[in-house]
Order: structure tokens, then C-alpha cells, then sequence
């Protein structure tokens, strides 16, 4: 999920907090949970040191 979402944003996501964070909310998405045409918002506060650790 982290490496397509990557993909297709150009944004890179760590995978302890901010990726856990959009696939959560990006389940739901699916699940129904908001109103069409409703507008989201999810903060990336970064964390990328993490992800250079991990070797990402």
C-alpha cells in the first residue's frame, strides 16, 4: 500500500505512523464512512528519519 500510495502522489510515507495513518483513513474511504464529496485532511508529520533507518 505505502509503495503504490508513494507511486501515485510522489509523497514519501514511513511505514510506523504516517502510512498506518492513510491506510487507515483510505479504509475508510471504502468502507463508506464519509459523504461523497467530502473533503479530507490527513497532516504528514513527517517521520522520514525512520524510514532512512529503516533502510527505505
Amino acid at each position: 500500500f505505502i509503495a503504490s500510495s508513494e507511486a501515485h502522489s510522489g509523497v514519501p510515507l514511513e511505514p510506523l505512523y504516517t502510512g498506518k495513518a492513510l491506510l487507515a483513513l483510505h479504509d475508510e474511504v471504502l468502507a463508506g464512512r464519509f459523504k461523497s464529496g467530502s473533503r479530507l485532511v490527513l497532516v504528514h508529520t513527517g517521520g522520514l528519519q525512520g524510514r532512512r533507518a529503516m533502510g527505505l
